[in-house]
Parts: structure tokens; C-alpha cells; sequence
């Protein structure tokens, strides 16, 4: 095959992986919380590995545009890409439907048509690695070293890991009391530990931290007691809110807009709580703390 199409074979690739790690990138929260969906990892392992991930697909861009190290990134390529498979095989065999992120929340497709994609990239990686001669130019070396610098970086500067700086957003979730009280009284005493998450139904991080609750539920012997939901929407848009997250429908009640606002503050998500009616803890979507959830009940 003539030079120049392997050369943009092999630039086509980089784009691809540079596309894929952007993508992901600009709607991480979601891409974290579908690794976490699998309950492998704690929440900030999540957080890390998903910005891991990232970081090595513009790595492989990157290094696939400069032309730089080919063996070893094309073998490396290989690989991945076949754990991808592997991965989607399994999605499919477990009838898992959710959108696998492979292009963020940016470009969803199917598990079917991203394995055939990762077999088409498999191809254009075989062939560049095939005719691959050495290639030697002035700062390759320095250029590498910055291409995996900025990189690995790049994920982890653009957007933070939420517990990296948790303490930035603890205060900034706020209630107001006595609507509060004059909510629990109207609904009689709560006895016990209970989490109580005021939710709209078009809320994205209130969608977002339903699913990060779901997970932590299941490692809560109680959930199915301890955990409920007060909606602001009606109950086809509540419907429409468990089907695309996919997230545990626990007891939940619609509230109306001016008392669910004055209770919350206007913010959403406001996740409590409580043992015996008295908040003991307050979160938002950012701040949401699964040790601190898990440490509550156990004790």
C-alpha cells in the first residue's frame, strides 16, 4: 500500500482516539458514574480510572499523529482495543443498553456498531504497523515527552476530580430548615437513618446522582427502606427519569413547586441525612461522599 495512505491512515487514527478522549472529557461526570454503575471501583477510583482513560486515548492521538513510537503504540492499541470488545460482548450478552460512552454523551452508538468500529480501527492500526518504518526528527524526543506531559494532564486540569477539592463544594449545598421540619412534621416522625433526595425531574445532576446512589444503595443492607425520593415534576416525566438512568426506583412522592423550591433553596439535587428527623449531613451532586453514606449506617 503507497506511503501516503498509511500516513493518513495512521493520522485518521490519532484524530479518532483525540475525538474519543475529547468527547468523554466534555461530559465526564456521566462517563465516571457509568464506570462506578459497575460497582468495581469506589467513586474516587471511578473518578480517577475514568480520567485514566482519557488521558491514555489522547496519549495514543497524540503519539499516533507524531509518528512517534508506532510499534509499541499500535501493539498497545491492539490491546485495548480488544478489552473493548471483550467489554461490549459482555454488554451485549447481559443485555446492558445503556450507551457505552466510547464517544462521551457527544455521539451514542450502539454496542453492535462500536465493536465493528473498533474492528475498522483494528484494521487501519494492522496496516500502519504492517509498513511502519522508523521515522527520526529533529525534538522527537522532546516532543513525545510533551505530547504525554499535557496528555495525561489535560483530563485532570480541564475538570478536577470531585474529591480532589471536596471541601470546595461541602458548604455550598444548602436547606432551608424550618420548611424542613414543617415537611418531616406534616409527614410524621422519621425513626431511624434515612436518606431523603429532593430531585427535578429534568435535573441532569440530579439524574447523575440518582445513579451514584443506586450503587452505594446495593451496598446497604436497608436500602429498600432507608432511601427516598421527593420529585418536582408529574409522573410521566418521574417515569421518564428511572427509565433513562436506569437507577433504583425507591419510594418516592411528588411535592408541589413552591414547597419543594423553599425547602431546597432552589438547588437540586439536595440529598439528606437524617437519623430520627435530624439532618445529619447535607450533599449536593458534587460533594455526594459514598464512605461517609456507607460509614452512616454501619455505625
Amino acid at each position: 500500500m503507497k506511503k501516503p495512505i498509511i500516513t493518513a491512515l495512521r493520522i485518521l487514527t490519532g484524530i479518532i482516539f483525540i475525538f474519543s478522549a475529547l468527547s468523554k472529557l466534555l461530559s465526564i461526570d456521566s462517563f465516571e458514574i457509568y464506570i462506578y454503575s459497575f460497582n468495581i471501583l469506589s467513586l474516587p477510583l471511578s473518578f480517577l480510572f475514568a480520567r485514566i482513560v482519557i488521558g491514555f486515548e489522547l496519549l495514543l492521538g497524540v503519539l499516533f499523529i507524531l509518528n512517534a513510537y508506532i510499534k509499541l503504540v499500535a501493539l498497545s492499541t491492539l490491546a485495548m482495543l480488544l478489552s473493548f470488545i471483550i467489554f461490549l460482548v459482555y454488554l451485549i450478552f447481559t443485555q446492558n443498553p445503556e450507551n457505552c460512552h466510547c464517544f462521551g454523551d457527544v455521539l451514542e452508538i450502539s454496542h453492535t456498531n462500536s465493536i465493528i468500529k473498533n474492528l475498522v480501527i483494528m484494521g487501519f492500526v494492522l496496516l500502519v504497523l504492517k509498513q511502519h518504518k522508523p521515522s527520526s526528527y529533529r525534538f522527537k524526543t522532546a516532543a513525545t515527552i510533551l505530547g504525554i506531559v499535557v496528555s495525561l494532564a489535560i483530563p485532570f486540569s480541564v475538570s478536577p476530580p470531585d474529591n480532589f477539592n471536596i471541601s470546595a463544594y461541602a458548604n455550598k449545598t444548602s436547606y432551608n430548615e424550618q420548611a424542613l421540619q414543617e415537611y418531616l412534621t406534616q409527614k410524621g416522625t422519621l425513626q431511624g437513618k434515612q436518606v431523603i433526595c429532593f430531585y427535578g425531574t429534568g435535573c441532569r445532576f440530579c439524574k447523575l446522582s440518582s445513579k451514584k446512589l443506586t450503587v452505594i444503595a446495593e451496598k446497604i443492607s436497608e436500602k429498600e427502606s432507608a432511601f427516598s425520593i421527593i420529585f418536582w415534576g408529574d409522573e410521566e416525566r418521574i417515569e421518564k427519569f428511572f427509565t433513562t438512568t436506569n437507577s433504583t426506583r425507591f419510594a418516592y412522592e411528588t411535592m408541589d413547586a413552591n414547597q419543594f423550591l423553599r425547602i431546597t433553596d432552589g438547588q437540586m439535587p439536595v440529598i439528606l441525612l437524617l437519623e430520627n428527623g435530624q439532618v445529619k449531613k447535607k450533599y449536593g451532586y458534587r460533594d455526594l461522599n459514598e464512605e461517609e453514606i456507607l460509614n452512616f449506617f454501619e455505625k
